[in-house]
């Protein structure tokens, strides 16, 4: 029977904090930590999830990004604002969906303080069906919530935009009534 192959070793250093004057760290050893291809296999499934959530809010989005920065621009550059929106909805989806932080719980050990004030060290997770279950629920929320602040953002800016070019164009009806 063939042990398991692993793709990519990753080094893991174990720091010791010093109460001294100074307050440095202080590197105590440096291991190496193997890294199972399933975290790669992970990590390019949540891409591919966090892309494809984004390229549907993108397409969700088009017609009613594109008629709010037509009626306040009214120009050329608004295409150009709508390809930029587009491109945000994308660059914010992905990074928040793809949470690199979350993600290194399965290739580096977890040190947890215990009670005498040393560090506890537990191996890394491992990745069963009902991880790779979590880990796909929390890229499509996580994508979901970070597309959805950015738009509420871009909508509130809107929206006071809006009420500036009402005012100025009620304030230029108002005048040419007046001539």
């Amino acid at each position: 029977m063939k042990d398991r192959v692993f793709l990519y070793t990753c080094p893991t250093i174990k720091l010791g904090l010093s109460f001294d004057q100074t307050a440095s760290y202080q590197i105590s050893s440096l291991q190496f930590q193997k890294v199972s291809p399933m975290f790669f296999t992970l990590l390019i499934v949540t891409l591919l999830v966090s892309a494809l959530v984004s390229f549907i809010a993108a397409r969700a989005f088009d017609t009613p990004v594109n008629g709010i920065l037509n009626r306040l621009i009214e120009d050329a550059i608004a295409g150009a604002w709508a390809r930029y929106m587009k491109f945000a909805i994308y660059v914010v989806g992905i990074s928040g969906g793809v949470r690199i932080h979350a993600l290194e719980r399965y290739i580096m050990p977890q040190h947890y303080p215990k009670l005498e004030g040393r560090l506890e060290t537990v191996k890394p997770f491992e990745l069963t069906t009902e991880r790779w279950v979590l880990e796909i629920y929390r890229t499509i929320i996580e994508s979901l919530q970070s597309i959805a602040w950015m738009l509420l953002v871009f909508f509130v800016v809107s929206l006071g935009m809006y009420v500036l070019v009402r005012i100025a164009e009620m304030r230029r009806d108002s005048k040419k009534q007046n001539q």
